[in-house]
């Protein structure tokens, strides 16, 4: 990993503390391609991207092919 790149675990802690700013909350969601995120309020779906709606319209705000238990910047 390049000096300059997060890593997944930091980059999460950081979704984390802009939800939480936001009043929202993070899901993780295990997936076939790896582990999707998800920044919603707790009434909402969990709206997935795809390939028939825009980015707009979907509260997945990212995707790791994998996570640490801990920070490996």
């Amino acid at each position: 990993m390049s000096e300059l790149t997060q890593c997944n675990f930091c980059s999460l802690r950081k979704i984390k503390r802009r939800a939480t700013g936001e009043g929202k909350t993070v899901t993780l969601r295990q997936s076939s391609e790896g582990i999707k995120v998800f920044v919603h309020r707790k009434d909402e779906d969990l709206l997935p991207w795809n390939d028939d709606t825009p980015p707009e319209k979907s509260n997945q705000v990212s995707e790791f092919y994998g996570l640490s238990g801990g920070c490996v910047c």
